[in-house]
């Protein structure tokens, strides 16, 4: 072996060429290290006893359109660093099967690539602990691009009813670091189908008196060929509407499946679970939902801002403003009405709950904008709204012209019916 050392550089892209790179066989280029702010980079040449004492050999080197050329015939001596100092981190990726059907057994695996040196263990079992003897690990593979590396995988097959029953994993280990990965059981597809379960918001449940789960399937190739069905815990089948899909801007569809339960059966913490069967895809989805713990709730607190007076100068519209902050968790309704008749959706703008981390709390703004002639006649705008931690769930601000400062109201609100519950 011989070998060609270039140290003392910057930046780091380099080249190293053989005999002008005329030679492309049995070279090991040898990744960068950094010694301060210069890169040092090394590369070795093997060569037959016979070709060592018969022919020439110069090695190039490229750096910043500039080109170095040696030619020596000594012995290349140990790098003057170890292998634990030039190591490369591998990437480890869970290898999960495209779907077992009826079949009787699942195959799985890892892969673990681009790492160096030589050697890397591999295990792979359950996630409490049990690792499998029947194991199969493939011999590494080096690769060449453009520094070497290599690339190695193993594959474990189970039982159907032990890959139901249990999580995988795949552990390890390179250089003393241990590299653990949970092969997945969800999205199990080659097409990108992505399922989503959505329960009840705070309108829902508070306003609208009902609690409907959504289970909502995207990027189908297709309008066709699926079929949604929902559980109940304890309960059996649950009647729901599915919804007619729509075609999104990539070419794929989106479409969702509503159920309703009852408030009570959500407030107790049942659990509820969405399946989506698709015509290719052999392994169905599998989405379960239930109502989460309310640990340290806290009501926001909610101000109602008049319109400005510049607003009031142009004798157009007018804008309210009306924030709730310090609030969580994020579930939170925030509606208007004027002169007690409730103002559409349309007519206002809420901003998404955003998170202060200062308070470890949400904060949301809500935007109303109505003619200069409704706040000229003073009547009276309000905001309400609505969260758990609210006594009686919700609260009121109310302003006028002629006060022009909002005032409190914790009260009961009952609002226009929601058209979401099943038949």
């Amino acid at each position: 072996s011989i070998g060609c050392l270039a140290s003392g550089y910057l930046p780091q892209t380099l080249s190293i060429k053989w005999n002008a790179g005329a030679i492309q066989d049995g070279i090991m280029n040898f990744p960068p290290i950094s010694n301060g702010d210069l890169y040092t980079s090394s590369s070795q040449l093997t060569i037959s006893a016979s070709d060592w004492k018969n022919k020439p050999y110069s090695c190039t080197v490229e750096h910043l359109n500039k080109t170095i050329e040696k030619q020596g015939h000594l012995r290349v001596k140990p790098c003057p660093f170890s292998f634990a100092e030039v190591a490369i981190i591998p990437h480890v990726y869970p290898l999960v099967p495209s779907g077992y059907g009826d079949s009787s057994s699942v195959t799985f695996g890892c892969l673990v690539s681009k790492y160096f040196p030589e050697p890397v263990t591999i295990a792979m079992g359950t996630t409490t602990g049990q690792t499998s003897s029947t194991v199969t690990i493939f011999p590494a593979v080096q690769l060449t691009d453009p520094n070497i590396s290599y690339s190695r995988s193993s594959q474990l097959t189970v039982s159907s009813s032990d890959w139901s029953k249990n999580t995988y994993q795949c552990l390890v280990n390179h250089n003393s670091i241990n590299f653990q990965k949970i092969i997945p059981k969800d999205n199990i597809n080659c097409l990108g189908i992505n399922v989503f379960i959505l329960g009840p918001t705070v309108e829902d449940l508070l306003v609208n008196k009902i609690a409907p789960l959504t289970c909502l399937a995207s990027n189908l190739p297709s309008s066709t060929g699926y079929k949604f069905t929902w559980l109940q815990e304890g309960g059996g089948n649950l009647p729901f509407t599915t919804e007619d899909p729509t075609l999104n801007e990539n070419g794929t569809y989106s479409v969702a499946s509503v159920c309703s339960t009852t408030i009570d059966a959500w407030d107790k913490g049942t659990k509820y679970t969405c399946t989506l069967t698709y015509t290719g895809i052999t392994s169905p989805f599998i989405k379960i939902i239930s109502k989460g713990t309310e640990d340290n709730m806290s009501p926001p607190i909610v101000a109602l801002f008049p319109p400005t007076s510049e607003e009031e100068s142009s004798k157009e519209y007018v804008t309210y403003t009306c924030m709730a902050s310090n609030f969580y968790p994020i579930d939170i309704y925030i509606g208007w009405s004027q002169d007690n008749q409730e103002i559409h959706k349309s007519l206002y703008v809420n901003s998404d709950p955003t998170w202060e981390v200062e308070n470890a709390s949400y904060f949301i703004v809500s935007k109303l904008k109505v003619p200069y002639e409704d706040w000229k006649e003073n009547k009276a705008v309000s905001c309400v709204v609505g969260h758990k931690a609210l006594p009686l769930h919700f609260i009121q601000r109310t302003i006028d012209k002629t006060t022009g400062k909002p005032t409190k109201t914790f009260v009961n609100i009952y609002m226009s019916d929601s058209n979401l519950s099943c038949p």
